[in-house]
């Protein structure tokens, strides 16, 4: 691919719009602050492991 998508995208595509999550929502669970998980899903910013970590799972 010459252009791949952010890894953020693929975290607010596949785990916050099923669960129909806001970014604030999504936020408080992990305990992060809003726009520290806005500028990554938003493709910003890179996205740590201690951010995506609560968002990962064995299903797609």
């Amino acid at each position: 691919m010459k252009n791949p998508p952010h890894p953020g995208h693929s975290v607010k595509e596949n785990r916050l719009e099923p669960l129909s999550l806001s970014v604030t929502a999504a936020a408080a669970g992990p305990g992060v602050a809003r726009h520290t998980l806005s500028r990554p899903l938003n493709g910003h910013a890179v996205i740590s492991p201690d951010v995506a970590a609560p968002f990962e799972s064995d299903s797609p």
